[in-house]
């Protein structure tokens, strides 16, 4: 079973394993193995981690899946939107939900105080973050970025963006209609 909820300093070991097992596992094709093999490489990590779960401004989101944490979100308000600054699924978690699971919990907290555009950056050389993010309904917004980690200054970040659909909470949220032998049209949440 999944279940979304606020992280909190308990959670803060299984947050820093997701994020290093999944940075390698992520990242090997855009860096040359001797980063990874660096002595130090897993404390800057965790340092890295720690750093950016818990600030001020920030929302923090655990994602579990069978009473284990599987990944987190970090997300922060940014006027009146919100960016999503990290999304990481432990490799053992990856394909089984938690991402998305993770992104609707963001959109989910943003729509209920009234936010209307969320964005987050995904690695040019990531055609899985790509397709995933595309999968959601996020769409490129035509910006870059550039990723100077390791020397490696030609890795290049995506913009992302994912306009949200005004709730009125009054009338409910609208669920979709079936009639039995007929698909309905699903009305698209960006403008081609």
């Amino acid at each position: 079973m999944i279940n979304v909820r606020r992280a909190s300093l308990d959670d803060i070991e299984a947050i820093v394993a997701a994020y290093t097992a999944a940075w390698r596992a992520g990242f090997h094709y855009m860096f040359p193995p001797a980063v990874f093999e660096v002595d130090g490489f897993d404390a800057a990590r965790r340092a890295e981690c720690v750093d950016s779960v818990f600030n001020d401004g920030t929302d923090t989101f655990v994602c579990e899946i069978g009473g284990r944490v599987g990944g987190y979100l970090v997300a922060r308000e940014d006027g009146p939107d919100s960016v999503i600054d990290d999304i990481w699924v432990h490799p053992t978690s990856w394909g089984r939900g938690v991402g998305t699971a993770l992104i609707a919990r963001a959109e989910d907290d943003m729509r209920s105080r009234g936010g209307r555009l969320l964005s987050a950056w995904v690695p040019e050389d990531s055609p899985t973050g790509q397709r995933f993010f595309a999968k959601l309904g996020w769409r490129p917004s035509g910006e870059i970025d550039h990723l100077d980690l390791y020397g490696a200054s030609d890795n290049r970040l995506i913009e992302y963006l994912r306009e949200l659909e005004s709730v009125d909470l009054t009338r409910g949220i609208p669920r979709p209609t079936r009639s039995l032998g007929r698909a309905q049209p699903r009305p698209s949440s960006l403008a081609n």
